[in-house]
């Protein structure tokens, strides 16, 4: 158990790890709460690995203490002594020019949402990907891969989870590991298939501009080489946000599947052709009709 003060030491740690079984961690137990607030709720509901890896306070969760030492030593193969030192290199088995005859298939031509791992998967050494926070804000993806060898950090967009959208808690979650890369001289490569920002009420009161600014301004003042492979959706602001290169990305790739633009093609018939749209006989199909002219324009 980790409690009170005690917390302090993992929260600013750069990964915790938590073993299902017998790991917890909170600042007030369930006694406390429940005699302070009279809210009644158990150690697990507040404090367990899951629900910490939930909240992301805990990094990785393992099955047992085995597992999770095991874990360390798998992460530290990925990351250097110190911000002087360069990152373990293994000898890599996987030509770094090979091509691949799978990604395109993978992305589902209709703008269904789908798995962005396995696309950085296809791109890594050894189709192994060593994600960060896997259980917190699904939306983005956050890990180590391996390219030639060396380690390279990876932030993505999962149009699997919330359609990709960059909420609050994806922003923070990809600004904190882009700044550890900083930090240790690790480079970033980003995958982006975003459409904008969660719509909604809570996410605006809570703060949404201050940590989508936050993000863009991470992506701008990182001095590791940034490179951006646009996958599919890149929309208006939240493609700024996500390593553009207005923001300061090195290189930018995209893929035939990308889409990059101004305003997603839904919203931008709706403004530019709304008054033709609504004289038409058939509005649906009218405006069908000018999301595909704009989608072929962008």
């Amino acid at each position: 158990d980790c409690a009170g003060g005690a917390l302090y030491t993992p929260s600013i740690s750069d990964f915790v790890f938590m073993s299902e079984k017998n790991s917890c961690m909170y600042i007030n137990s369930p006694a406390v709460i429940s005699g302070v607030s009279g809210e009644s709720c158990s150690a697990d509901e507040v404090g367990s690995a899951k629900a910490c890896a939930k909240n992301g306070t805990a990094d990785f969760v393992c099955a047992t203490e085995e597992d999770c030492f095991a874990n360390v030593k798998k992460l530290l193969n990925y990351l250097p002594s110190n911000n002087l030192e360069g990152t373990p290199v293994d000898i890599p088995t996987d030509d770094i020019n090979r091509i691949s005859e799978n990604i395109i298939n993978m992305i589902p031509d209709n703008g269904e949402g789908f798995d962005i791992k396995n696309i950085i998967k296809e791109v890594a050494d050894n189709a192994e990907l060593y994600e960060v926070a896997m259980e917190y804000a699904k939306n983005i993806v956050a890990g180590f891969i391996k390219l030639n060898g060396m380690t390279v950090g990876v932030v993505a967009n999962n149009s699997a989870e919330y359609n990709g959208d960059l909420c609050i808690q994806a922003a923070k979650k990809a600004a904190k590991f882009i700044n550890f890369c900083d930090s240790f001289n690790i480079p970033v490569v980003t995958f982006v298939d975003c459409g904008g920002f969660a719509a909604c009420k809570c996410q605006e009161n809570n703060g949404l501009a201050d940590s989508a600014a936050t993000l863009l301004a991470t992506y701008a003042s990182v001095t590791v080489p940034k490179v951006t492979v646009v996958v599919r959706k890149a929309y208006g602001s939240a493609y700024l946000a996500m390593g553009s290169k207005v923001c300061g990305a090195d290189m930018v790739f995209a893929y035939p599947t990308a889409e990059i633009s101004i305003m997603a093609p839904e919203g931008a018939a709706n403004i530019m052709y709304s008054e033709e749209i609504a004289a038409s006989a058939d509005p649906v199909v009218c405006r069908a009709q000018k999301i595909d002219e704009y989608k072929n324009v962008v």
